[in-house]
């Protein structure tokens, strides 16, 4: 083989092991690898990088495993274990110390290589999950919240889809209404309006809410299940999806 040739593919294993470390550090996500037998230990770029490491440092197994906080520690050294002697995979999510003192969440995967029935290897990878941890926590904090307030709030709740079918209702629409979630579900909101005129005499103040004006309380006649007409007064708003597209609209109802 020529000199040129040898110099080409030099040249695409090179670009090919940088896009490969650029897409790990993107995603975050590493490789590793335990020689069982000699008990070297393994990191690609990106692991490193995760605990904070300088890419020239080479750790130990038990250096590894000490960047496990306790609990995960426990966990990592079973799964470890188990992969050895029982063929099992693991796919874990885990907390780590870095050298810089930060707290990660990662998420863990290995399975053993087996040569002759014996275990020769075990390798996996390694992946920083922490913002989107955190992102789940946020979400989870806000729903609960969003739960809360939609339980405990006294006046009438209402969840409708783009087409003003209703979705949901809180406590306080059933009792204030006299209908359960059974009665309106699928059903338009014109259900609980005393006609369809008046709803259509409201289309105005309910249709703004798409032009993203802002909202302002308007008086509505409403009907309850009993068939007893009662005034309200109707604050809505507009739910969104990430691409910014109106999705449905939540009505908050005040018996007046």
């Amino acid at each position: 083989m020529s000199n040129k040739s040898n110099t080409l593919i030099e040249q695409s294993l090179h670009e090919s092991e940088r896009a490969l470390s650029e897409a790990q550090r993107i995603t975050h996500l590493g490789g590793w690898k335990i020689d069982l037998e000699g008990g070297g230990l393994f990191w690609t770029d990106e692991v490193f990088r995760i605990h904070e490491l300088p890419i020239d440092e080479k750790p130990t197994v038990e250096q590894a495993i000490s960047y496990y906080l306790p609990e995960s520690r426990i966990a990592i050294e079973q799964a470890v274990k188990s992969a050895i002697e029982n063929h099992t995979p693991f796919d874990l999510e885990l907390q780590i110390k870095t050298a810089q003192g930060q707290i990660r969440c990662v998420h863990a995967r290995g399975e053993a290589r087996y040569m002759e029935g014996i275990a020769r290897s075990i390798s996996g990878t390694f992946q920083d999950i922490t913002d989107r941890k955190q992102a789940e926590e946020e979400l989870a904090h806000r729903t609960s919240l969003f739960e809360a307030i939609f339980r405990g709030i006294p006046d009438a709740i209402v969840y409708v889809n783009i087409d003003r079918e209703v979705i949901n209702i809180n406590p306080a629409f059933s009792e204030i209404f006299g209908f359960d979630i059974n009665d309106l579900t699928g059903k338009k909101t014109s259900f609980f309006y005393e006609s369809i005129e008046e709803y259509e005499r409201q289309g105005r103040a309910r249709y703004n809410l798409s032009a993203d004006k802002k909202a302002l309380p308007y008086e509505v006649i409403y009907r309850k299940k009993s068939g007893e007409i009662f005034p309200g007064e109707t604050l809505g708003t507009t739910i969104k999806n990430t691409e910014d597209e109106i999705i449905g609209y939540i009505g908050i109802i005040r018996d007046i």
